[in-house]
């Protein structure tokens, strides 16, 4: 959620991978499979709800004052601090839990009495500090996107009634999408304007609005889609992260070191590329390019690389 910048540029064609290697990214890529669509359903009916429950009255006065109201923002923000508590946070610690489960070394004690605690205090603070970081943010981004459609609706004399109806649908989209949708919603009212001069003025303007709805409602699910395979990806990859830490703590594991592994689609962007196959200690942060220092994938948006853990034979002297 805390992405902000655009999916780095495909870089080429499918790498050949390991078996190992493929068995963790189609685990990985089966597991997101299978589980995405509950989150992209939760923020979608999430989205939609706090459009409808915010008024046309309500959003003219954001527009006349310029801003978003302290009394606004603390309220999306109980809004979204429910949604992690009842929603979110479940479905982190189950993608945490299923991480462990297809970890090799983790798998190679299952004869051993090493149990996974999915209630250690380092995931029951991860996730904490995910979910106000998920509230933060989305509350930030929401704030960003009306600031942003006011400023340019009012450079394009939009009134703030017509203003209004536009951004009721864009609540949950971010800044860039939402200028997006302004920017289809005063294509179509010219283009309806050229094709037929002799439409009444609230004919184009309603027939703009509805298209610019249905555009809203597909962007609403292409970020519900982003969103919900990054929290899954990130949880997951936490969670084998853990499981390592875990074991280790216990002493059922010695020196172990985390690498980088590309997912096997073209869609590998360059910055991941070059980190393929680089080892690191276990808290040691990947140098992924312009998507920042990172401890463990996603890199950046819908990013599907894993990390594979090598246990380090130490030589004894």
């Amino acid at each position: 959620m805390a992405f902000l910048f655009k999916s780095p540029a495909p870089i080429g064609k499918k790498k050949r991978r390991s078996p190992g290697n493929l068995r963790l990214l189609n685990m990985l890529e089966r597991y997101i499979t299978d589980t995405e669509a509950v989150p992209i359903s939760i923020l979608t009916k999430f989205w939609a709800d706090q459009a409808a429950s915010i008024t046309y009255k309500e959003i003219r006065k954001m527009i006349e004052d310029g801003d978003v109201s302290k009394e606004d923002l603390e309220n999306w923000s109980k809004d979204y601090s429910i949604l992690v508590e009842e929603k979110l946070a479940p479905l982190w610690e189950e993608a945490i839990i299923v991480g462990q489960i297809g970890n090799m070394i983790l798998d190679s004690l299952k004869n051993s009495d090493f149990e996974f605690d999915p209630s250690d205090e380092g995931i029951r603070k991860w996730i904490e500090q995910r979910g106000a970081d998920f509230v933060t943010n989305s509350v930030q981004e929401q704030k960003k996107a009306i600031r942003r459609l006011t400023a340019k609706a009012i450079r394009e004399e939009l009134s703030p009634d017509e203003l209004s109806r536009v951004i009721r649908p864009c609540i949950g989209l971010n800044s860039r999408q939402a200028e997006a949708n302004l920017r289809y919603y005063n294509n179509i009212k010219a283009q309806l304007r050229k094709e037929h001069p002799k439409m009444k003025q609230e004919t184009i303007v309603r027939r703009a609005r509805d298209k610019a709805l249905k555009y809203a409602e597909k962007q609403h699910r292409y970020r519900a889609k982003t969103i919900a395979l990054d929290e899954l990806a990130e949880a997951y990859n936490q969670g084998a992260h853990f499981g390592i830490k875990q074991a280790q703590k216990k002493g059922y594991i010695g020196h172990v070191r985390k690498v980088w592994v590309t997912a096997r689609q073209e869609s590998v962007c360059k910055y991941c590329e070059a980190v393929e196959g680089v080892s690191k200690e276990l808290d040691e942060p990947f140098d992924v390019g312009k998507c920042g220092m990172v401890q463990v994938p996603p890199a950046h948006p819908r990013c599907r690389c894993v990390l594979k853990y090598v246990e380090v034979r130490e030589d004894k002297q």
